[in-house]
């Protein structure tokens, strides 16, 4: 009996030794892609909550983690670390790997059932900047380096994709969910070596006629889908049109591609109006 009134004592001591430091509200400015550190602590390093709970404050409220539970939930498992420890008990805050815009939200750091402090998190998606199609050329052997980026060169879409349409077939090049690439191009592409995580160019090396066509990068990011089209075509020195050389027309908003034999051979097909903006 003598125990279990010591026990309890020392749980009620433990509870009462953490006093949540910082503000009550906390704003969090992060970029997609990116990981983020929400912070919630004890003043005291070594003071060491009976309870902690995290939810994100959206309705419905959907619990993160909670110590007396010991798991993740099902949305964040593999996304998120903890820090409170034997060392740190007082640490509670959480990281969040990977960011999208589905994580923009309020967060709660709760303690023993009533003290809190919430963290507002704002994350800045990735928009593709530029036009929405642009017409590139290029001579034999060249390297030419097909553009798409972000707005904010910090920012980082949850997932892109470069396609290449020619009047053979449509065909991924790359995806950032694989990562592999198409046994066409593996040795004769890379995605930009520039650091910047926003930019998602394509750099096409020893170009031929071969390569001739529209490319498609696209871009998903919280359910919304955007691209941009390069259309790319050689410089030759021969007189009129290569027999590769390939046009492009909006037909009632579909991309149609066509052979043009040499420059007298082949009127293009009317162009009807409609939109780049559903192609590939």
């Amino acid at each position: 009996m003598l125990m279990s009134v010591c026990l309890i004592r020392t749980v009620l001591h433990i509870a009462a030794g953490c006093t949540l430091s910082g503000p009550e509200v906390t704003q969090i400015t992060a970029y997609s892609g990116q990981p983020v550190l929400l912070p919630c602590s004890c003043s005291e390093p070594d003071a060491k909550p009976e309870y902690v709970r995290r939810t994100v404050e959206a309705e419905p409220i959907r619990e993160i983690l909670a110590i007396r539970k010991s798991s993740v939930s099902d949305e964040y498992r593999g996304r998120v670390q903890v820090f409170n420890n034997e060392k740190h008990p007082g640490n509670l805050s959480l990281q969040l790997a990977t960011i999208t815009e589905k994580d923009d939200a309020l967060y709660r750091c709760k303690i023993n059932g009533s003290r809190f402090r919430d963290i507002r998190l704002h994350v800045k998606g990735c928009t593709l900047s530029g036009p929405e199609c642009t017409e590139l050329t290029a001579s034999p052997g060249q390297s030419v380096l097909l553009p798409c980026s972000c707005t904010d060169p910090q920012a980082k879409p949850h997932s892109f994709t470069w396609s290449m349409g020619s009047r053979l077939a449509i065909s991924d090049i790359w995806s950032s969910l694989s990562s592999n690439w198409n046994h066409v191009y593996r040795h004769r592409v890379q995605l930009s070596s520039n650091s910047s995580p926003g930019d998602l160019s394509l750099l096409l090396t020893n170009f031929t006629h071969r390569d001739e066509g529209l490319y498609a990068c696209k871009m998903t990011s919280h359910n919304i889908t955007a691209h941009r089209l390069i259309f790319l075509t050689g410089v030759y020195s021969s007189r009129g049109v290569n027999p590769g050389v390939l046009r492009v027309r909006y037909l009632g908003g579909m991309v149609v591609f066509y052979a043009v034999q040499d420059s007298l051979s082949m009127d293009p097909p009317p162009d009807y109006g409609g939109s780049p903006s559903s192609a590939l």
